[in-house]
């Protein structure tokens, strides 16, 4: 009997060894989150992905206009009392569709690479009145050239080509297969370069302009077989490339490029069939939430293209889209040095800040090692914002308390980018109910 005891204790042992060694040759792969490729590791000498994302957008707002009243004035919608009013007058419907080109390999123990290449073939803006808007009652078009910032509704050109580049770094600090006593901890740097050609209204170019970086860090464990909550913070520092729109001309501009941001995402990745590892097959679930905050800046806004090429023109007696700073004061003659003519809008307008709320879901299927699908759903919701935003100007170059032309031959204190007729207090445009759906469908190639 002792004997047998024996034998079984030593059967069991060399069974629990066994199982011990067979978990370590085959470890648990961080989740899609945290996931950071390795090169000249110890079970992986290079590790290398190439994949397709195919990006599609939708996007909707609703566009008001600020409206003074005085008095009696405009008595159906005023009511008799003087104040500002925020009145429906635009919608707008966005689409764009991008295929997406990612490659991702690994450089050392836990330190990745990644290239992405986006390429966009049909990218739309469309503008119309909003229910119950029209000539007689418009705040952008009356139907009079002098009188109509620019002409409804709008549809704009349909962009294509190709974007920017994007290149990135990824460290994992800690990696839970590694070491079961710490969560995956990454840390990435991703830089955005203005590769393709900068927009310009009523133009296909699909550029941003911009230089981009992006730090980021996220965080994630794994709870026996099923599940992987994660957290992740970025934050996005845009800085104006010399060929985008925005320029900084003169010291009293307020703005000059897009504001940085910064966002966070939580959640959690569930498995309901089989964990990922390197070397089998998984499906996983993904839930989480995500929240952003955008300060502020000047921008591409939904008004872009419409701005951009208003049929508003001086010579045909219209004056709304000419900036203040390039005005005629009374009894002179003035055209700015920086611009050497009157400037007009570009399109691009200095925005308010502004943040996003929104939830994303998705599903991955790896039916074998070398091969990884994954198809997800993101909605995000903008909170309210003046998308007409600029400031006069910064800097009271005579001391006399007042932004002006330049009085008695003084320096213009205008900003070259404030325009009175949409910038100004009771006349600013607002975005609202501006909702964002993407569905996002990858075919990854994993070595």
């Amino acid at each position: 009997m002792t004997r047998l005891s024996s034998h079984w204790g030593k059967a069991l042992v060399a069974a629990a060894v066994g199982l011990q060694c067979g978990l370590l040759a085959v470890p648990a792969a961080a989740g899609e989150h945290t996931e950071t490729l390795s090169a000249f590791d110890e079970d992986a000498k290079w590790q290398g992905i190439l994949g397709v994302r195919f990006l599609n957008i939708q996007h909707t707002a609703l566009i008001t206009r600020e409206l003074v009243c005085q008095g009696g004035g405009r008595s159906s919608v005023c009511g008799g009392t003087s104040q500002i009013l925020d009145t429906r007058q635009l919608a707008v419907k966005e689409s764009m569709n991008v295929l997406n080109i990612d490659l991702r390999t690994g450089l050392y123990k836990d330190l990745e690479l990644s290239l992405t290449l986006p390429i966009v073939f049909g990218w739309s803006t469309s503008v119309s009145n909003d229910d119950g808007v029209g000539q007689g009652n418009s705040l952008v078009d009356t139907g009079q050239n002098a009188t109509s910032l620019f002409s409804m509704p709008y549809d704009s050109p349909s962009r294509a080509g190709v974007g920017d580049l994007s290149l990135g770094l990824k460290y994992a600090v800690f990696n839970q297969a590694r070491n079961g006593r710490f969560p995956t901890w990454v840390v990435s740097f991703d830089y955005q370069a203005p590769t393709g050609t900068a927009r310009k209204a009523g133009e296909p170019s699909v550029g941003s302009g911009i230089h981009q970086i992006t730090l980021g860090t996220a965080i994630s464990r794994r709870f026996g077989k099923w599940a992987e909550p994660y957290m992740r913070v970025r934050g996005n520092l845009r800085f104006p490339a010399g060929s985008s729109p925005f320029q900084n001309l003169v010291v009293t501009q307020t703005r000059v490029g897009p504001g940085h941001s910064i966002g966070v995402e939580f959640g959690s990745e569930f498995f309901p069939w089989r964990e990922p590892t390197k070397e089998g097959s998984y499906v996983s679930i993904a839930v989480g939430v995500l929240g952003e905050y955008v300060f502020d800046g000047r921008e591409y806004t939904e008004l872009f293209d419409a701005l951009g090429t208003s049929g508003c023109q001086a010579a045909s007696g219209c004056q709304l889209t000419r900036m203040t700073r390039h005005k005629e004061p009374t009894g002179t003659t003035f055209v700015d040095p920086p611009a050497g003519q009157p400037r007009v809008t570009d399109g691009t307008t200095d925005v308010e800040r502004y943040g996003r709320l929104g939830a994303t879901v998705g599903v991955t299927y790896q039916p074998i090692r070398w091969v990884r699908l994954r198809l997800d759903f993101t909605y995000t919701r903008t909170t309210s914002h003046f998308i007409t935003f600029a400031d006069a100007g910064k800097t009271d170059l005579n001391g006399d308390g007042e932004i002006d032309h330049g009085k008695n031959g003084g320096a213009n204190e205008f900003s070259p980018y404030y325009n009175e007729n949409f910038d100004d207090y009771g006349r600013r445009f607002r975005v609202d109910a501006s909702n964002s759906y993407q569905m996002l469908f990858s075919v990854e190639g994993r070595y």
